[in-house]
């Protein structure tokens, strides 16, 4: 349906088009929820910035040369700890954990 609109002219891309009916369907959720009582959800805005995201869930960047949040890292161990643990967990789940055993 979609490709038939786009080559027709109603809309110059796919991308417009396919913004613009995730658009329609928002709006006809958000007024069917409304008449059953239920609050509707907020949309997704098209573009969503970091630093306003940030500032709305009242979050800093995260400062590495302060002492980790609760307790979450060990101070003794270094982030190339962390990296090297990180990859060898990844290729002991690879080679024999659950990526290996996991249906294709």
């Amino acid at each position: 349906m979609l490709d038939g609109l786009v080559a027709s002219g109603a809309f110059p891309n796919m991308e417009t088009a396919l913004l613009r009916a995730l658009e329609l369907l928002a709006n006809q959720q958000a007024a069917s929820q409304a008449s059953n009582g239920v609050e509707a959800i907020e949309a997704m805005p098209e573009r969503v910035y970091i630093e306003l995201l940030a500032q709305r869930q009242n979050v800093a960047p995260f400062d590495a040369s302060q002492p980790s949040p609760a307790g979450i890292w060990p101070q003794e161990q270094s982030v190339d700890d962390f990296l090297n643990f990180l990859a060898d967990s990844r290729l002991d789940l690879f080679n024999g954990g659950s990526f290996a055993n996991a249906p294709a």
